[in-house]
């Protein structure tokens, strides 16, 4: 994104000021070796996911970074540096060198300095230029933890006084020099994995990191939100949540059940009872996890125990529209599918169920295809209409309506005990895998300690990576012995173990509206009809285009979360010329 614009005078939380004459774009400059470096693909991943605009120069093979390029007179193109790698190395016949110019990386430390403008180093290779001793171990960092140092609490304030440590992370031991270096995250050994370089020579700042970046590290998904904040001093566009919102599908029905012997799914009912009803709701207050209920009315009647006792609780969960007979709505016609979605409606009118009348989940996700869809969903009123984002992870548009990818999990909706369970999913490896491996997979028997950890590992990268998208599983699953809940307890045990900040639960329609706002976010910064700069205590923004913008650490937007104030904007437009907002 071209961001045309100033940014000065700020107070850089704890740094020294700029002058007031200096303009800073609010954008991030990602520096690499080579397009097919993996560390560029994760810090970029990253920045994506968290709306931050950002420009990505490749050294090798490309004209070397200037002066001119950095910056023209008083005004800074970037906020922020990142070398995803120390010394940008590639390897020659003679060794490795830096695929950057001395000029190059002169014309980057003037930048810096001039600008008071911090610089991440990604996988440093210790040594006296980053501060650090030669390394006294190399390869996979050995511990299951990180510790925080007192100035790593500051930094990184919304974790816990661990990092967790991914069992395959690769990296360098070492410790630092002297005192320019600060360690942020230890080793066990005392070890710095993560600290910050103070140069003396003229004050200029540089994170440096000897951990490997991988996408499913947990230590990077866990460190990455204090990096950022670190690196932009707080204040930048872009925002980022913890996300964990969870459907139960089918409530008021009841599931086929899985058959051992046959390895097929058998018309044996599975359903709650009102004792798991009960379950459900103290579960949810212990965990403070409110479950969303996506009912079937067809199921329910004045006579049956469990209607009963989910109407008497139903102030304890979320309950969304799921269609009142769950039918298959590929082939219905237009009346036939707005008296699914009517019906639904009027029981949750007439029992009190307090929902959202613009959301609907279908049964199994049918009938976005059905050209008959459309109009029902504008006669009906829907706005947010459920997906699977396994198979279609994006939004689409159906008329007035958009879609909202979910993600499945591997708890399936025709299990209800752990042996079902564990056997179905095995089945399944064995069968799904290529035939080099369906052999020695059908004989590896999962256990459930095992699945738990797998399932867990999924859902918390989802809750990590800024993904709001919801997850769901059935009624079943909570019926028998309940197996939905040991994985959602592992996964809200890891997350508590690790942050202190609380989980953001949207609604449907919340979610909607964020994955929107992202989309048309993402064309502003690709198309350039966004720009934002920071100038002397204020952060101005400019849109070309109708646009909400999501905004982190100013007075005016958003709420708190992770020490971070942040959110969304109200609207703003070719109109408004210039939107300031108050750096917090």
């Amino acid at each position: 994104m071209r961001l045309q614009g100033p940014t000065a005078g700020l107070r850089w939380r704890g740094a020294r000021r700029t002058s007031p004459a200096h303009r800073i774009d609010c954008r991030v400059l990602l520096v690499a070796a080579a397009r097919d470096e993996p560390e560029l693909d994760v810090w970029r991943g990253a920045l994506v996911r968290a709306g931050i605009p950002f420009e990505v120069h490749v050294a090798r093979g490309r004209p070397p970074i200037s002066a001119d390029m950095l910056a023209h007179r008083d005004h800074a193109r970037y906020q922020a540096v990142i070398i995803v790698a120390g010394g940008l190395p590639c390897r020659t016949d003679s060794g490795y060198v830096s695929t950057m110019s001395a000029a190059g990386w002169a014309a980057l430390a003037d930048f810096e300095r001039r600008f008071a403008i911090r610089r991440i180093t990604g996988f440093a290779y210790p040594s006296p230029q980053h501060g650090l001793d030669a390394p006294t171990a190399a390869g996979v960092v050995c511990g299951s933890t990180a510790e925080l140092t007192a100035a790593g609490r500051r930094v990184f304030a919304e974790l816990r006084d661990s990092v967790a440590l991914d069992p395959a992370a690769y990296g360098y031991r070492a410790r630092p020099l002297g005192a320019n270096f600060q360690t942020l995250v230890a080793h066990p050994d005392g070890s710095a994995l993560v600290g910050v370089l103070t140069r003396p020579e003229d004050g200029r700042e540089d994170m440096i990191c000897t951990l490997a970046a991988s996408p499913h590290a947990i230590h990077f998904q866990l460190l990455f939100d204090g990096m950022l904040r670190w690196a932009t001093r707080g204040v930048h566009l872009g925002h980022r949540r913890r996300y964990l919102s969870v459907h139960v599908d089918d409530v008021f029905l009841a599931d086929d059940s899985w058959d051992r012997d046959s390895c097929t799914t058998v018309p044996k009912a599975l359903r709650m009872k009102p004792e798991d009803v009960v379950a459900a709701v103290a579960w949810s207050r212990r965990h403070d996890l409110r479950l969303t209920m996506a009912f079937n009315a067809h199921g329910a009647s004045a006579e049956d125990e469990l209607t009963t006792s989910l109407l008497r609780h139903k102030d304890a969960f979320t309950w969304i529209n799921h269609t009142f007979g769950h039918l298959t709505l590929d082939d219905l016609d237009r009346p036939a599918l707005i008296a699914e979605i009517r019906r639904n409606v009027d029981f949750a009118r007439a029992h009190g169920l307090a929902i959202d009348p613009v959301e609907l989940v279908t049964g199994a996700h049918s009938g976005l295809r059905n050209p008959q869809m459309p109009a029902a969903l504008r006669r009906t009123g829907i706005r947010w209409i459920a997906d699977d984002s396994s198979r279609r992870p994006a939004q689409q548009r159906l008329a007035g309506a958009l879609t909202v990818p979910r993600h499945p999990t591997n708890i399936y909706f025709n299990t209800a005990t752990r042996v079902d369970q564990l056997h179905q999913y095995d089945h399944r490896l064995s069968t799904t895998s290529s035939p080099a491996h369906a052999a020695p997979l059908a004989r590896r028997r999962t256990t459930w300690k095992e699945f738990v950890a797998r399932e867990a590992d999924t859902m918390l990268r989802h809750v990590l990576g800024n993904d709001p998208r919801p997850h769901y599983l059935h009624q079943s699953n909570l019926s028998g012995e309940r197996i939905a809940y040991g994985v959602l307890e592992e996964v809200l045990a890891r997350f508590h173990e690790h942050l202190t900040v609380a989980l953001t639960q949207p609604t449907l329609a919340q979610v909607g509206e964020e994955l929107a706002c992202r989309a048309s976010w993402r064309r502003a910064l690709r198309t350039g009809a966004v720009s934002a700069y920071l100038h002397d205590g204020r952060l101005h923004v400019r849109s070309q285009v109708a646009l909400r913008v999501p905004v982190t650490g100013t007075q005016e937007v958003g709420d708190e979360h992770g020490g971070d104030r942040s959110g969304w904007s109200a609207p703003i437009d070719a109109a408004d010329r210039d939107v300031g907002f108050t750096v917090a």
